[in-house]
């Protein structure tokens, strides 16, 4: 396995701070702020069209006043994951993303925000091993994860895990798989085609303001 570098540790504290119960804006700012490029990446993000904002953000402070605390969680955990991925492969950031967003729109149709929300950082998580060079039982032990979303990782356990596997099988253009999961978790077919329509959609959206911001830097 590879050594972490300092900035890669920083993101995985931001992935620990950002999805503790006990969120505390403060730790948050403090370690985003020891990162200047960071700081300014997620300014930048946040200021995007792709957030739709009608107030210009200036601060951290400010975001989670704009945003909300979920919605900011979840930016957050995204522009971390895309700044762990820098120099790999782009194809690991964008399934990540497409893996996120395909499982928070599956679990917006058939579940509530917040469990949608836990299936969006599962997506997002789901390829760090490969991401970090690292083995992902040794990640998620830095990580302040629920259990149900570290057993969707490591044994794909919990309908979370079943989505993981169920996207696989559109990734590997598996068709049998993904009708034999498709059936197990109870879902339309068609649903799960065009939610993974819109995923790669949002994904080319998304990493477009990323290429532009990074153009920008």
């Amino acid at each position: 396995p590879g050594k972490l570098q300092p900035s890669q540790v920083i993101y995985l504290q931001l992935l620990h701070e950002v999805n503790s119960p006990q969120f505390s804006l403060e730790d948050v700012e403090l370690l985003i702020k020891q990162d200047v490029a960071l700081t300014v990446r997620l300014l930048q993000y946040l200021n995007s069209p792709a957030f739709g904002l009608k107030t210009q953000v200036s601060s951290i402070r400010h975001a989670l006043t704009v945003l909300g605390q979920r919605p900011l969680r979840q930016w957050l955990t995204l522009i971390a994951v895309s700044e762990l991925s820098r120099g790999k492969p782009e194809v690991l950031l964008i399934t990540s993303l497409v893996r996120a967003k395909f499982c928070e729109v599956i679990c917006k149709s058939v579940a509530n925000d917040q469990v949608a929300a836990e299936a969006f950082l599962t997506g997002m998580l789901s390829l760090l091993d490969a991401i970090l060079d690292q083995p992902m039982n040794e990640i998620l032990s830095s990580l302040n994860l629920t259990e149900s979303i570290r057993r969707s990782l490591l044994d794909r356990e919990s309908s979370n895990g079943v989505l993981i596997d169920l996207i696989q099988s559109l990734e590997e253009a598996d068709w049998r798989w993904m009708a034999a999961l498709a059936f197990q978790m109870g879902l339309d077919e068609q649903l799960i085609f065009s939610s993974y329509e819109t995923a790669v959609i949002w994904t080319t959206v998304i990493l477009g303001h990323f290429n532009s911001a990074s153009a920008g830097r």
